[in-house]
Order: structure tokens, then sequence, then C-alpha cells
């Protein structure tokens, strides 16, 4: 028996050497909160939020950030990130990408 994968929608089964080993399937999960600067921005103008709260914010994401840096021991080294918004085309195929490189890995 030749070695193959099949996905069932919520396992990933493995066909190596005549043996049979299963995975839960790739899924993707929700791990960042995703701010826009102009969204930000535009809740200031529009009152939504108050300038003091913005500060409070503003904190928040510093020290959240000084913590990464010291969990990782990376300490200087910022947090950067590639955000695809789901209305964009490459959307999907951004998500294939990564499932794809998940899989491998395995």
């Amino acid at each position: 028996m030749s070695d193959k994968t099949i996905l069932d929608g919520k396992s990933e089964w493995m066909v190596k050497s005549g043996a049979f080993f299963c995975k839960p399937a790739f899924q993707r999960e929700e791990r960042y909160l995703v701010l826009e600067y102009t969204d930000i921005a535009g809740t200031v103008e529009s009152g939504a939020i108050t300038e003091d709260e913005l500060s409070v914010l503003t904190k928040i994401a510093g020290e959240v950030e000084a913590y990464r840096m010291q969990r990782r021991g990376e300490i200087g080294k910022f947090f950067k990130c590639v955000v695809v918004e789901s209305d964009w085309p490459e959307y999907e195929l951004v998500w294939k990408m990564i499932e794809d490189r998940m899989r491998q890995a395995r």
C-alpha cells in the first residue's frame, strides 16, 4: 500500500507503510487582536472613545509588547505581522499556504 493522506474535514488520516495514523485536521484559530490605526483614529474623532481611553489603550498595547519581548527573550525586537483582510482576494490563498505548511510540519 502506498503512503497517502485522506482528509475527512475533521481528521487527517495518513496511511504509511500499511499503518493508519489519525491527526486532527488543520483548524483556523483566532489568535490575534488587530486594531487598525485608521479605525482607532476614527473612534477618537467620532467621540466613541476619549483621548484618555486612547492613552489607556496605548499603555496596554505597550505593556503587552514588553511582556511578549520578555517572554520570548527578545528585548527590543518588536512583534511583526502580516494582516490579510477577509475581503482581499489573497485571503483564502494565504490560509491555504499556512495550512499546507502546518501539514508538512506534522
